[in-house]
């Protein structure tokens, strides 16, 4: 099986960098190190504005080496995370680990579908990349989902050294099965970095000076830094609330699993509701979770907190229809050969969101309480998405 489709050593080492186990109880983990929720939000930020960075660098690195080895260097990184925070703590420790990590997500994500697509087209079957790409998906969901229940399943037993210790084990397996991969065509084009950027900026002012196309991908970017929000506050309301640490990974993998589900079925969705409706849809849903977290920060109550996750999880998977709907709708208006910069780009926009949003956010919880800075976000969150109504296509 393996011998006949080298690409399962890809699935496995996708699943081995899945198993984040630390992440479901990664608020805790700053709370041990003497942080603040202020700095779980800023750290956050930065990361996602890092990562941002070398998205870019990363595929011309995968271009003109090897893209392979390219993923090897992102497991590099977060094993450099994770050997940082088992060995050492500390404010400055706890950042230099956040933003290691952060390099390993465009030298790992950036770089694995374009590989997959090299590989299958070297053996002539490039037709075949939707049937794998899914495959690859599924494991990436799967290991987020298997993660998320073991990891505070073992913190009820163990310290979060031992969490660490555990993924610094799959990350050694990872790159086992990454080493057993075959090589790709490699592009010798050193020249191409500067083009790259040139190339993202005319198709960023194409897309910009056409509201039909710039639109859809804001209102993903705005709905995608609300998932991110909305998924960063899981963790400090559930140790507010009281809620069992046991439960931080059932609430997780609902969240993963609603996203799955709800992405396998968007095709069918598609047939019933339109971009607008979604747009809608998705609104409703985010401003009703913004608001049970509102009240749940208020109120301390374990059942309405749980109750507040569960609809924001349903929120976080409509968000992931809205921008599938958005990107297919934008890839129908343009040229086949901008569809790569195109998706690039709505990836920076949603970045460069988040990454704001985060940063402001951390500002903000440090002179009120968090549900003061959820309000104001929540009613900017309404004005935005009014003005939006009469914009987006059907």
């Amino acid at each position: 099986m393996f011998y006949k489709n080298p690409l399962t050593f890809l699935n496995l080492a996708v699943f081995m960098r899945g198993q984040v186990f630390i992440l479901p109880v990664l608020y805790l983990f700053y709370q041990k190190n003497g942080l603040s929720l202020s700095d779980f939000f800023y750290f956050q930020g930065i990361a996602i504005f890092v990562s941002l960075l070398f998205y870019v660098p990363a595929g011309y690195l995968g271009d003109i080496f090897s893209k392979k080895k390219v993923l090897i260097l992102s497991m590099l990184f977060a094993l450099t995370r994770a050997v940082l925070w088992i060995s050492f703590s500390g404010y400055w420790i706890v950042l230099a680990g956040e933003i290691a990590y952060a390099l390993s997500r465009p030298f790992f994500s950036g770089i694995v579908d374009s590989y997959m697509y090299d590989y299958l087209q070297t053996h002539d079957h490039q037709q075949k990349m939707v049937q794998n790409y899914g495959r690859l998906n599924f494991y990436m969901s799967l290991s987020s989902a298997v993660s998320a229940l073991i990891g505070p399943f073992f913190l009820k037993d163990f310290s979060i050294n031992f969490l660490i210790a555990l993924e610094i084990i799959f990350i050694f397996f990872n790159m086992i099965f990454l080493t057993l991969l075959p090589e790709t065509p490699v592009f010798n084009n050193r020249g191409a970095l500067i083009m790259r950027y040139q190339r993202v900026f005319s198709v960023f002012r194409f897309v910009a000076s056409r509201r039909n196309l710039f639109v859809p991908m804001l209102y993903s970017g705005l709905f995608s830094a609300t998932t991110i929000l909305l998924v960063w506050c899981f963790q400090p309301l559930m140790v507010f609330s009281l809620i069992p640490v046991v439960l931080f990974g059932v609430i997780s993998f609902i969240n993963h699993s609603c996203r799955a589900l709800l992405s396998c079925l968007s095709h069918r969705i598609k047939q019933y509701v339109s971009l607008r409706q979604m747009q809608f849809l998705a609104s409703g849903c985010f401003l009703l979770s913004l608001s049970g977290m509102v009240i749940s920060f208020m109120i301390q109550s374990m059942y309405l907190a749980i109750a507040c996750l569960v609809v924001a999880c349903f929120a976080t998977g409509l968000q992931l229809i809205y921008t599938i709907f958005a990107i297919s709708y934008v890839h129908s208006q343009i040229h086949s050969q901008n569809r790569a910069l195109v998706s690039s780009l709505n990836f920076m926009i949603a970045t460069i969101l988040s990454s704001s949003l985060l940063i402001i956010f951390k500002e903000c919880v440090q002179i009120m309480p968090i549900e003061y800075a959820l309000t104001g976000y929540m009613a900017l969150f309404c004005i935005a998405v009014l003005l939006g109504i009469k914009k987006v296509s059907d």
